[in-house]
């Protein structure tokens, strides 16, 4: 009972916290505007799948908010305060452009009280800015291939744009580097080739891989064996030109050693 009762107590305490900054109906997402956000979106979570309650107002006898199902059906409901320890808590902080999730009630307090999400965003700007300086490098036709074929294995339904695909290959960071739009325009291309080929298929903005591309990359790959086959029978080649050059100028060397010197 005092488990409880402590438990109740913590989620009240991070609502008081949140409350102060409730999240509005339309949240910015994009900059300029998401840069100025700065405020919560709370949920009292609850034992069943995806069901949780949306916390749109606190008052003194607890909260009152939305509650949704794993169907999204959408409830008006109020919840006492002697019932928070019956839920889970979730705490979705808009901050900066950022999106931070906490999932538990002591550490949004602590979050809180010592600025920590903030730190959080000034090592992520500084690790952008270190990938930022990266020459990012494009994937040739055959790797991207491979990621449709690995994730086709993995889902299904797999299918794509030409965002994801950059966030696949570079991270999200890739998302926010300077040659981002170069990326996109590439690979955007790289896959209508793909669906000219016949490799993919294009529905709805998404490219999804076709049953001719398992043939495709086969070949493809079968090329790049070829390919790699070819250049180390080249490299080979080389190094045994290089040796017999080098057995040749000592077999020179040697030989004019071993010339006597003219007896005046």
């Amino acid at each position: 009972m005092c488990i409880r009762a402590i438990k109740g107590a913590i989620i009240n305490l991070a609502l008081k916290i949140a409350m102060r900054r409730p999240a509005p109906d339309r949240i910015p997402m994009s900059p300029p505007r998401s840069l100025q956000n700065n405020f919560y979106e709370i949920h009292l979570v609850e034992d069943a799948p995806s069901t949780y309650i949306l916390v749109r107002d606190r008052t003194r006898a607890g909260i009152t908010g939305f509650r949704f199902d794993e169907a999204g059906t959408r409830t008006e409901v109020s919840v006492a305060k002697a019932d928070f320890a019956n839920y889970g808590f979730q705490s979705i902080h808009y901050l900066k452009g950022f999106v931070l999730t906490v999932h538990s009630a002591v550490l949004f307090i602590m979050g809180a009280i010592t600025w920590f999400p903030r730190l959080l965003i000034w090592m992520e700007r500084v690790a952008q800015a270190i990938f930022n300086r990266r020459n990012l490098e494009r994937q040739d036709r055959l790797n991207v291939l491979r990621i449709f074929r690995d994730k086709t294995v993995e889902k299904d339904d797999f299918a794509i744009g030409e965002i994801a695909l950059v966030q696949i290959i570079h991270s999200s960071r890739g998302l926010h580097h300077p040659r981002r739009y170069e990326l996109l325009r590439y690979y955007r291309l790289l896959m209508e080739s793909f669906v000219a080929d016949g490799y993919l298929a294009q529905t709805s903005g998404l490219f999804r891989l076709s049953p001719l591309g398992f043939s495709g990359l086969a070949g493809l790959e079968l090329e790049e064996q070829r390919y790699q086959g070819n250049r180390r029978q080249q490299n080979l080649m080389g190094l045994f030109t290089f040796v017999l050059v080098c057995i040749g100028l000592i077999q020179a060397y040697a030989a004019y050693m071993a010339i006597p010197e003219p007896i005046p």
